[in-house]
C-alpha cells in the first residue's frame, strides 16, 4: 500500500487535499471573484484544515492569481517579534512579485522605501497606507492570508492600534487589502484580548466570519475515496470503527490512517481498534490538547455539560453555538448532543471526575461513589469489587442491569490504571464505581441499597431513592432541558434541592463535617 498519509501535520497538497467546497465559495465570493472585495475570518480548531484550504485554493496558485493582477501570499503571525516587522513583511510580500515582473511605477518604488523606513507606531501606518494606495493606483489587487492569527494576543498587546491599521488597510477603497485570516479563537475574542474594545476600532465588523468545521458527508467520501486509492479496502464496517474512534476531525484521521497502513503492511488482519490501542498515547495527546484549547476558551464545561449533562450556566446558547460550529458537538433529533466521537466522549468519562463543571454536582456525584465504596466495603469487605462483579453478571437480554455497569466500569477501571497519567489519577483511589456512568451508579446503588445498608444512609425507602435518583439522572441529560433559554428553571431548581439534601446525608455518613 502507498502510505500517502505520511505527511501528515502539514500542509496538504492538491494530491490528497479534501476540498472544503462550501467554505472555498465563500472565500472567492469574498476575496476574488468580485471587483468589489473585502476580507474574511476563518476560524477552526487547531489541524482542522485551515492552512491547507488556504494554500490550496490561493497561496498554491500564487502564479496563476498575478496574471490576473492579484498578488497572493501567505504570513504566519507567530513569526513575528515586533509589530513592525509584521507590517512590513506585507510590504516586502507585496513588492517582491511585482519586482519579479518588471511592474513597480515610480510613486510605488518611492512609497516602498518611505514604509520600509518609517515606523508604523510613530506615523499610525500612514507610510503603509500610501504604499498599498500605489499598488491599487497601478491596477493590482492585494490578498493576503494571516495564518496563526491567534498571535496578534501578543504581537498587539503593546500597541492594539494595530488593529487600527489592520482595519484601514483592508477596509479603505483606495488602498484596500484583501486579508484572509485563519485563527483557532474567534476575531472578536482577539480583538478583546488586547484592550481593543471592539466598538472603538470596528475591526471585527469589517470582516465576514466563518467557522470551519469537521469534514462533511461529501468531504468524508472524497477523504475515503483517496484512502481506497492508496489500497486499503473501506466498507461499513472500517468507516464506523474510524469514525468511533477518531470521528472527522481531518488530522486525527491523517494520523489513525497513517499507522494503520504501516501496520496493515505486516499484518493485513489488524484492525482499526488494534491500531488504537497500539499507538492509545499519541491519539490521548491529541484529546488532551483539545481539552486544553476548549478550557482557554471557557468551553470545557459547556461541552461537558452538552454532552454528558446537567445542564448548567455554563451552557450559554453562545458557547453552545460555539462548539457546534467547530464541529466539537452536533445536535442528534434536536434532543441531544454527541460528541466528535465515541472514543473522545470515553475519554471525557474518564477525565470528568478531575472537572470541575458545575460545582454542585459535581461534588454530590463524587460523594454518591465515595458513599457506595464505604457501604460495600463494610458489607463485602476489602474485595467487594470481585464479590459484586460475581454477584451481578453481564444481562445480554437488558443493558440497564447492574451487572452490565459493572462489567462497563472494570474494562474503564483497568484501562484508568494503565493510563493514570493520560487520566490524572491516582490508581491507589480508582475502584469500579469511579469507572461507572451516573446511571449505572445510582442503579449499582439501587440493587444493593438496602443489603449494603444504604436505606440507614439516606434514610428513606428505596422507591424514594430511586425516584430522586431518576430525576438527578435525567437533570444530567441535555435533551430534558432543550428550550429557549436551554435550562428550565424548576428542573435546575429541584436538582440543586435535591443535591443538596443527598450533600446533607452523605457528609454525615462519610463525616465530613
Amino acid at each position: 500500500m502507498n502510505n500517502i498519509y505520511s505527511d501528515f501535520g502539514n500542509i496538504i497538497e492538491e494530491y490528497r487535499y479534501v476540498s472544503r467546497v462550501d467554505m472555498e465559495k465563500k472565500i472567492r465570493a469574498r476575496l476574488i471573484d468580485n471587483p468589489n472585495y473585502g476580507s474574511i475570518s476563518v476560524m477552526g480548531m487547531q489541524r482542522i484544515g485551515k492552512s491547507s484550504l488556504a494554500y490550496n485554493l490561493l497561496e498554491g496558485k500564487a502564479d496563476q492569481f498575478l496574471e490576473q493582477k492579484m498578488i497572493v501570499f501567505r504570513v504566519s503571525m507567530y513569526q513575528f517579534d515586533s509589530v513592525q516587522s509584521f507590517f512590513t513583511e506585507l510590504v516586502e510580500q507585496t513588492y517582491a512579485p511585482l519586482c519579479d515582473i518588471d511592474a513597480v511605477t515610480v510613486r510605488m518604488k518611492s512609497a516602498y522605501e518611505n514604509a520600509m523606513n518609517k515606523s508604523v507606531e510613530e506615523t499610525g501606518g500612514k507610510a503603509l497606507i500610501s504604499f498599498f494606495t500605489a499598488v491599487k493606483a497601478a491596477g493590482y489587487r492585494v490578498i493576503c492570508v494571516v495564518d496563526e492569527f491567534d498571535s496578534v494576543r501578543t504581537l498587539f498587546k503593546k500597541y492594539p492600534q494595530g488593529f487600527f491599521v489592520l482595519r484601514d488597510l483592508a477596509y479603505e477603497p483606495k488602498n484596500r487589502v484583501g486579508f484572509l485570516f485563519l485563527s483557532r479563537r474567534h476575531v472578536t475574542e482577539l480583538e478583546e484580548s488586547v484592550g481593543c474594545d471592539d466598538g472603538v476600532s470596528n475591526f471585527s465588523n469589517i470582516l465576514s466570519k466563518e467557522f470551519l468545521g469537521m469534514y462533511t458527508d461529501a468531504e468524508l467520501g472524497q477523504w475515503y475515496s483517496y484512502l481506497e486509492q492508496a489500497g486499503v479496502t473501506v466498507d461499513a464496517q472500517f468507516r464506523k470503527e474510524l469514525e468511533d474512534i477518531v470521528g472527522r476531525y481531518p488530522y486525527w484521521m491523517d494520523i489513525l490512517a497513517f499507522h494503520y497502513i504501516v501496520e496493515a503492511e505486516t499484518n493485513s488482519q489488524i484492525t482499526l481498534q488494534q491500531v488504537f490501542e497500539a499507538h492509545w498515547d499519541t491519539f490521548y495527546s491529541e484529546f488532551r490538547k483539545l481539552f486544553s484549547l476548549l478550557e482557554e476558551q471557557n468551553l470545557l464545561n459547556t461541552l461537558y455539560q452538552c454532552v454528558l449533562g446537567p445542564m448548567g450556566d455554563d451552557a450559554t446558547k453562545d458557547r453552545i453555538k460555539r462548539l457546534e460550529d467547530y464541529g466539537i458537538i452536533r445536535s442528534q433529533d434536536e434532543k441531544w448532543y454527541c460528541s466528535i466521537s465515541k472514543y473522545f466522549r470515553e475519554y471525557m468519562v474518564m477525565r470528568e471526575q478531575n472537572i470541575d463543571f458545575y460545582p454542585l454536582w459535581n461534588r454530590t456525584e463524587k460523594l454518591f461513589r465515595a458513599v457506595g465504596a464505604k457501604a460495600f466495603g463494610h458489607t463485602y469487605g476489602a474485595d467487594w469489587e470481585d464479590q459484586l462483579l460475581q454477584k451481578y453478571p453481564p444481562d445480554p437480554n437488558n443493558r440497564f442491569k447492574p451487572g452490565n455497569f459493572l462489567a462497563e466500569a472494570k474494562s474503564r477501571v483497568e484501562d484508568m490504571k494503565t493510563k493514570t497519567a493520560v487520566y490524572e489519577v491516582d490508581p491507589d483511589r480508582i475502584n469500579l464505581l469511579n469507572g461507572t456512568t451516573t446511571g449505572g451508579l445510582f442503579s449499582i446503588l439501587a440493587a444493593e441499597y438496602e443489603t449494603s445498608g444504604l436505606d440507614k444512609v439516606f434514610k428513606m425507602r428505596k422507591g424514594e431513592f430511586v425516584q430522586k435518583t431518576n430525576a438527578l439522572t435525567s437533570a444530567r441529560n441535555p435533551y430534558d432541558h432543550n428550550n429557549d433559554e436551554w435550562i428550565l428553571e424548576d428542573v435546575k431548581s429541584n436538582t440543586v434541592s435535591r443535591c443538596t439534601e443527598f450533600l446533607t446525608l452523605m457528609e454525615a455518613y462519610l463525616e465530613l463535617k
